[in-house]
């Protein structure tokens, strides 16, 4: 009997021992971890991540690409050519690719600069007053767009007498009434042009609606999932996109305060708009950011304002107005659109909030630890040379991550040369290995990953990502 309560008191005492036992392994492995935790934000306290998105990125969320735009506004039939019916976006289109000699440079983003630029032809020659540098550019002058002119004016009038005329558009519900003879074609030109923007804002603002759906949960808590494990690891994260909409902070605000030149968190109030804080946007390097480096279709023109562009948060702005030219060039004034696009890109990010965020992009790249492309195609080249700040030789990780599951695809793409390029061509040795693409002088520091954003962030990729 004493034996066997020695035996059972023996095994209580090993059970207990193994038990603590664990227990302190368990503790001491927590200890370890939370060390090693705590050496690393130790490490990347000061370290800065650049996250650069390019239209690719909203691809996960089903975003639009120049491929799906482009087609809206070729076949469009709202206005057509005079000739043979031709839609004018096809009109237009056809003029570029044989003006150029190729269709891989033109797209929607060429397409709106050329009407931009037959909007400005138009508008020197029907200025009231006489021409100034005021109210004219020069650029367009020198250029013969007449026939193009012509042949895209898709309008009748009829006389209303006094000099005026009704002018009707045929396939448009909207005319306008009672305009000066002399300046039917600045009406209808600038209508124009405000009907394929528009075209372009229904696109972008078609998705934005649904990236809140269900469907999207888990990639949602993916992406703040990314932020997250970087912001532990003690990194500031700045995050800049050329997309014309707001995902990253509609996403990333349910857990995080995003400011994105305007504000930190939208109101309920729908009807609640912001200005830009220039102040925020150059001083506090360290916030987590959002910029639209190219604007935004959420921003809406105000005129006799403090603030040349307005943020509503829940409101697409479809409007164009051309009472407040601005001045940009010497002699040159352009159209103050939400987006950047054509061939004015240059002068468009001089005006606020834009000329301050690019002030904040390059200070954040000429001090980036870590530099992570998405779905960027590296043709738009004033952000290449500011970009080029960021990939120093063995002083900091570059990742880009692509849509090309094949690696033999994606070094025969167009993609390939110019981000050979901007790496100074580190990737003319390569490797490929699994998913990614890595550079044979990068020492694993400069890799593509060729699975697309979705696939990066729901396999939890980033883990291949030095820190």
């Amino acid at each position: 009997m004493r034996k066997r309560k020695a035996k059972a008191k023996n095994k209580r005492v090993n059970k207990t021992n193994k038990s603590e036992k664990l227990h302190c392994e368990k503790y001491f492995n927590q200890l370890k971890n939370k060390h090693i935790a705590l050496k690393t934000i130790a490490v990347n306290k000061n370290k800065t991540l650049v996250l650069f998105l390019g239209a690719g990125a909203a691809k996960a969320w089903n975003g639009p690409l120049c491929g799906d735009i482009d087609p809206i506004i070729r076949n469009n039939t709202t206005y057509v050519t005079r000739t043979n019916n031709t839609p004018i976006g096809e009109y237009i289109f056809q003029k570029l690719e044989k003006f150029y000699g190729t269709s891989d440079v033109v797209n929607f983003e060429t397409f709106l600069g050329a009407l931009e630029g037959m909007l400005d032809f138009v508008l020197a020659q029907s200025n009231e007053g006489g021409i100034s540098p005021g109210n004219t550019s020069f650029s367009p002058s020198y250029l013969n767009f007449q026939d193009w002119i012509e042949e895209i004016k898709d309008y009748r009038v009829a006389d209303n007498g006094n000099g005026k005329v009704y002018l009707y558009f045929p396939r448009e519900s909207d005319s306008c009434e009672n305009v000066d003879v002399e300046i039917v074609d600045r009406v209808y030109f600038s209508e124009l042009f405000k009907h394929y923007y528009k075209l372009v804002a229904n696109a972008i603002e078609g998705y934005v609606f649904d990236i809140k759906n269900e469907k999207y949960s888990t990639l949602n808590k993916s992406l703040v999932k990314f932020i997250s494990y970087y912001q532990s690891c003690g990194y500031r994260i700045r995050v800049y996109t050329t997309n014309y909409d707001r995902l990253f902070p509609n996403i990333v605000r349910d857990k995080y305060k995003v400011f994105d030149g305007f504000n930190l968190n939208d109101e309920d109030d729908y009807s609640r708009g912001y200005g830009y804080n220039i102040n925020k946007i150059l001083k506090d390097r360290n916030c987590l950011c959002h910029y639209n480096l190219h604007g935004c279709i959420y921003w809406h023109k105000l005129f006799n304002e403090e603030y040349d562009f307005w943020l509503k948060p829940f409101e697409v702005s479809k409007e164009i107005e051309f009472t407040d030219l601005q001045p940009t060039n010497p002699n040159q004034i352009i159209i103050p659109i939400n987006i950047v696009t054509g061939y004015n890109k240059l002068q468009r990010i001089s005006l606020d909030p834009l000329s301050a965020m690019y002030n904040a992009f390059l200070y954040d790249c000429n001090r980036a630890d870590l530099l992570i492309t998405v779905g960027y195609s590296f043709s738009d080249y004033h952000l290449n040379r500011i970009l080029k700040h960021a990939i120093k030789p063995n002083k900091n990780q570059d990742y880009h991550i692509s849509y090309q599951p094949d690696p033999t695809a994606f070094i025969e793409s167009k993609e390939f040369y110019p981000l050979q390029e901007m790496y100074n061509n580190d990737y003319g040795s390569y490797r490929a290995e699994d998913d990614w693409v890595i550079s044979s002088k990068g020492d694993n520091r400069k890799k593509v990953y060729l699975n697309g954003f979705d696939k990066f962030l729901l396999n939890e990729e980033w883990n291949n990502i030095i820190i």
